[in-house]
């Protein structure tokens, strides 16, 4: 294995963790969110902000077309679907228990996106980004990335 592999691997292994932190503490600041809700807490805003941050990194260089595990695509796929739609439910059951509060319930859905993507984030770390399908061209805005890490000729 050459270095680049090794450091292409490290690079995203440590984005995985990140993004992987970022995930709990969005899960808990929605657990956590009381009434009246003010503001959103600091973790929430980070978590906007370091989106934003990745949107543009994923949308101008190339960096999750191969994954660190090889997996089928009908199968990430189906794992993806699973777990987005069991962030769904865990998202109406903090909104059926905080129903009662109007700014919990609109404050929710901000976190909940953000767990969405945060989740495809870490899917495409893992497994790289072509179970996307479609929906990569309409992240990147249809402008081919630049592939910093030539990780693409490396096995």
């Amino acid at each position: 294995m050459s270095a680049e592999l090794i450091f292409a691997r490290l690079l995203k292994g440590a984005a995985v963790a990140a993004a992987s932190f970022i995930c709990f503490v969005l899960v808990s600041s929605m657990v956590r969110m009381t009434c009246p809700l003010k503001a959103y807490p600091p973790g929430v805003l980070a978590a906007m902000y370091v989106s934003l941050l990745m949107l543009i990194v994923y949308s101008k260089f190339k960096f999750s077309s191969h994954g660190m595990v090889r997996a089928r695509i009908p199968m990430v796929r189906r794992a993806f679907i699973a777990l987005v739609a069991l962030e769904f439910v865990g998202i109406g059951i903090v909104l059926a228990l905080r129903g009662d509060c109007p700014s919990i319930v609109r404050a929710v859905p901000v976190p909940g996106a953000l767990l969405i993507f945060y989740t495809a984030v870490i899917f495409s770390l893992i497994f790289g980004d072509s179970y996307l399908g479609a929906l990569r061209n309409v992240v990147r805005l249809g402008v081919k990335p630049i592939d910093f890490m030539r990780d693409s000729d490396l096995k």
